[in-house]
């Protein structure tokens, strides 16, 4: 028997048997469909007359379904394996295609696409920590800085004037006259110069002045040393010269007096309770009296001018002593209560800031 007529055989025996199988498939299938419809009018039938078992449970429709389904799935894949074992068991023949040897095409397989499965690793939930409670604290009120107490400034020592005097504008007489006290006027002392013989002083006005520490009566102790503003000495009067125009024919001119002050005793009096001695200045300049000084014949009692007093040309003041004296500064000045001149005579001595004597008057 040739190859040929074999392969034949088989294939005529493996159809055979195929259809031999789908006639027992499909009869099976036709008695699962038929046991289906039976158990179905079973289960309608049952819960139509509420069919009972023994420990009273009733006999669902579900149940019954489900349990025909399941042997019919059964039989079904009982089936299909029975014919995969006969199959690899040799008894069903493998359909193989006969290649005609006429055809000079050969097919080329096509590439199989394998499939391949990757496994992919599934992450693990991550733990979620529990939140941790934190502190707050509570803001707390910061303490603001206490302002330091501000420094307050010692009161000026205080003083008086002893008598009438000029004010200057520097600590010397070569400054000018910045006004003038009376006996008894009050001021706040803020220094002295390093040797004691003038004080700057405050006046109510707020304004400051100097004034020599003769004049001024105080009880403060230290008072500090202060450096005078630089204020310019007043310049001492140069003679004016007139200047000769030069000119064909020469002009005869007038040569300058020089002004001079000229300041004597010139009246006194003290006939009553009050007395007084007069000065004037007979001169053309002012003469500053500043430290000059009047004495009697005695030389027991002097009054001495306060630094600052002038006596413009042309003027007088007079020295009031007694117990009626009158005080107008600058024109009269009272400086003392006791009785100074002797009635019955006496003379009286002006003297300079050297000591020298510049006038004297006998009565």
């Amino acid at each position: 028997m040739t190859k040929r007529k074999k392969q034949g055989c088989l294939t005529g025996l493996a159809t055979a048997l195929t259809a031999v199988l789908k006639f027992l498939v499909n009869a099976l299938v036709t008695l699962i469909k038929a046991t289906y419809q039976l158990v179905a009018k079973l289960v309608r039938f049952l819960n139509s007359h509420y069919v009972q078992l023994k420990s009273g449970k009733r006999i669902s429709w579900l149940v019954i379904t489900g349990s025909a389904t399941v042997l019919a799935i059964l039989s079904y894949c009982g089936l299909s394996a029975a014919s995969t074992q006969m199959r690899n068991a040799g008894l069903l023949p493998t359909y193989t295609p006969t290649v005609t040897a006429t055809s000079t095409n050969t097919a080329t397989p096509m590439p199989t696409a394998t499939a391949t499965s990757t496994n992919t690793a599934t992450p693990l939930p991550t733990e979620i920590s529990e939140p941790t409670a934190t502190l707050t604290q509570t803001p707390t009120d910061t303490p603001r800085p206490t302002k330091p107490p501000t420094a307050t400034s010692a009161p000026l020592p205080a003083g008086y004037a002893t008598q009438g005097a000029n004010l200057r504008a520097g600590p010397g007489t070569n400054y000018d006259i910045a006004g003038s006290l009376a006996a008894g006027d009050e001021f706040s002392i803020v220094g002295q110069t390093a040797d004691g013989e003038w004080y700057q002083i405050e006046l109510a006005s707020g304004e400051t002045a100097w004034i020599a520490s003769f004049l001024v009566s105080t009880e403060a102790g230290a008072i500090p040393i202060v450096q005078p503003d630089t204020i310019p000495a007043t310049p001492t009067p140069v003679p004016a010269t007139n200047t000769p125009t030069a000119t064909n024919t020469p002009v005869a001119t007038d040569t300058p007096v020089p002004a001079v002050a000229d300041v004597v005793i010139s009246d006194s009096y003290n006939k009553s309770y009050d007395e007084y001695l007069q000065l004037t200045n007979r001169g053309t300049a002012v003469q500053d009296m500043s430290g000059w000084s009047v004495t009697g014949s005695k030389g027991e009692d002097r009054y001495t001018f306060p630094d600052g007093y002038v006596l413009g040309p042309g003027e007088s003041v007079k020295l009031y002593s007694g117990s009626n004296g009158v005080d107008a500064w600058p024109t009269s000045i009272y400086w003392t209560t006791d009785n100074v001149w002797n009635n019955g005579g006496e003379t009286a001595f002006l003297w300079n800031r050297e000591g020298s004597e510049v006038s004297r008057y006998r009565w």
